[in-house]
């Protein structure tokens, strides 16, 4: 399996902190996340890399954890980021989920 990579060209691993890029409607966001599960799937005999992820986006006043995992298979739209740049409301909402 291949180990995918982020903009930067870095590996993305279970547990690592990611800003990625998201699309809602008409809108685009950027979420904070942490990564649960990497793998990669058959979609018309090629194996297509993927993570799994815990994200939590900015509504109004504060950040809220998305119900269930979200799954990236773009990873051009990924930056792994330390934990010290994690803001503290949005580690709150992550630390147990991976």
């Amino acid at each position: 399996m291949e180990i995918p990579k982020d903009k930067l060209g870095r590996e993305i691993n279970v547990g690592d902190y990611i800003v990625y890029a998201q699309r809602a409607m008409s809108s685009l966001w950027l979420d904070i996340g942490r990564v649960v599960s990497v793998g990669s799937k058959t979609h018309y005999a090629s194996e297509i890399p993927f993570i799994k992820v815990f994200g939590c986006r900015e509504y109004w006043d504060k950040p809220r954890l998305k119900n269930k995992p979200g799954e990236i298979t773009c990873f051009n739209r990924v930056v792994v980021v330390p934990k010290e740049f994690v803001p503290e409301k949005y580690l709150q909402l992550l630390e147990n989920k991976a």
